[in-house]
């Protein structure tokens, strides 16, 4: 090859990766763009120090530009480990993890590149003439034979490997973009490999920049059409890092592939790392949940000390209708059913004095009838005396403060877990669950005591009365119609009975 033909082949081979490097660099927010990046920097930079050295004829450069190639070559392969890995995603990779790996690459390169001439990483380097231009004869030492090439190509294995497994899942990539990168990997490889044994395949050509420049084609030309890298370019990991909700990716086994920022702050998380945990072991009920998931999409309410919370359950699925993994997105509700608990309740308070209305206390009084199995239920229809006199005299504003009154005197006066309830106008009720005859009397008399005593109202110091009608199941019945009606009948026949006592005292 002459050196005209040569400086045009590298240039297109530098040209082509820095090209995808300025692509991958765009989209260098992806995990897996960044990676691709990385490993088209080396081969630009590689490409570029190729062309350097067939520009150049100073013995002395064209030294450094080997080592410093001889360095990118050892330096390639963990940044395609590196690609892979983030392509695989598993459960187990860390930062420190691709640093672990790299580490030894990059000290062989960094030997090769300072170690002198004749040591144990570059053996011999011989002046030479090809084509009738100045070349360079060199052969790689035994340290480099040993460990630092066998290193480099159980990388570029493991990688492959990966590659390969991904393109026959069809989830990640597909096997066009598949082989597409492993091809990249082997063929410079393979390349470079026969030329430390002394095997050029194509002598008199620089086969190692011609096989990158084939490389530097066929992977921008794939990363053009391929879906993963397109993608990822729009970085659909700060996506899933935006989500408000608690979001977490679980493989078919239950382990925690990815979790979002948000899914740090719930219980079950307690600052402990969540990447890589079992689901069962961290929160039994989303596993629960996942496993109870038939449907490709379902939302389910959880449980326990989850209470409150619900999970939509989506499976992936890849070829052959492979469970691949699933997406949890965890919905707080509790907030939501709290208001809708205050609401509820609203429905069933009167809203001037705050205790509960009808509605209330017959839901209550069914709910203690529901329970009380042996024990026995009282209540007790109140109805106030001199009321309407209170309001037709002073107006409806002393007429409130007397019914608020009224109320916080019957709380006050009744037992944990007896419901006050104003029933409208001046007429209220006293739920006792669990009452004895007497203490269901005792509790009428208290309630007459109190309601007797002077009353501050807008101003004015009124009296009233009351008329207190009692029924108790089971004596009475034992439904709440039945109830209210016999304490309602004894309370008119009450308030009856004293206005016949107050006119016939009158007439006296």
């Amino acid at each position: 090859m002459s050196k005209e033909l040569a400086i045009v082949a590298i240039t297109l081979t530098a040209a082509g990766w820095w090209w995808l490097f300025a692509r991958m660099f765009r989209g260098r927010s992806s995990l897996t763009a960044s990676a691709l990046a990385w490993v088209a920097a080396v081969f630009a930079v590689w490409s570029t120090l190729a062309l350097v050295a067939t520009v150049i004829d100073d013995p002395q450069l064209r030294v450094a530009t080997l080592r410093a190639r001889l360095a990118l070559g050892l330096v390639a392969p963990p940044s395609w480990w590196v690609l892979a890995l983030r392509l695989a995603d598993p459960p187990w990779l860390r930062r420190w993890h691709l640093v672990a790996f790299a580490l030894p690459a990059i000290g062989f390169a960094l030997a090769t590149l300072a170690a002198p001439v004749g040591g144990p990483f570059l053996e011999a380097v011989d002046h030479a003439a090809a084509n009738g231009r100045p070349d360079l004869a060199w052969r790689v030492g035994p340290a480099l034979w040993a460990a630092g090439l066998p290193y480099s190509y159980a990388l570029l294995a493991g990688a492959a490997i990966v590659v390969l497994r991904l393109g026959g899942r069809g989830g990640v990539l597909d096997r066009r973009t598949s082989a597409a990168l492993v091809g990249s990997m082997a063929l410079p490889t393979v390349v470079s490999a026969l030329t430390f044994a002394g095997l050029d395949p194509l002598p008199g050509y620089d086969t190692t920049s011609l096989s990158l420049g084939v490389v530097a084609l066929l992977l921008n030309l794939a990363v053009t059409d391929a879906r993963p890298f397109g993608r990822r370019l729009v970085a659909y990991e700060a996506v899933f890092d935006a989500i408000p909700e608690p979001a977490l990716v679980v493989s078919p086994d239950g382990t925690i592939l990815e979790a979002n920022p948000a899914a740090s702050r719930m219980p079950f998380a307690a600052g402990a790392e969540l990447r890589g945990a079992s689901l069962l072991a961290v929160a039994p009920q989303l596993e629960v949940a996942r496993r109870g998931a038939r449907r490709k999409s379902e939302r389910r309410v959880l449980a326990g000390d989850m209470r409150g919370l619900e999970v939509a359950v989506s499976h992936l699925h890849g070829a052959g209708d492979r469970l691949v993994g699933s997406v949890l997105l965890v919905h707080d509700r509790r907030e939501d059913r709290a208001r809708e608990a205050e609401l509820q309740a609203s429905t069933r308070r009167d809203p001037l004095t705050g205790v509960t209305n009808r509605r209330g206390f017959e839901a209550a009084l069914a709910t203690a009838l529901a329970q009380r199995g042996e024990r026995a239920v009282g209540v007790a229809f109140i109805d106030l005396d001199g009321f309407k006199a209170v309001n037709d005299t002073h107006g409806h504003a002393a007429g409130d403060d007397v019914l608020v009154e009224v109320a916080r005197r019957l709380r006050h006066g009744a037992r944990e877990g007896d419901v006050v309830a104003r029933f409208g106008g001046d007429e209220f009720a006293l739920l006792l669950p669990d009452v004895t005859p007497a203490a269901l009397a005792a509790a009428a008399e208290r309630v007459a005591e109190a309601l007797s005593l002077p009353i501050d109202a807008d101003g004015q110091r009124v009296r009233i009365g009351a008329s207190v009608g009692l029924a108790s199941a089971p004596r009475d019945g034992g439904t709440v119609e039945a109830l209210i009606a016999a304490s309602d009948a004894r309370m008119y026949r009450q308030k009856v009975a004293r206005a016949a006592a107050r006119t016939g005292a009158v007439a006296g």
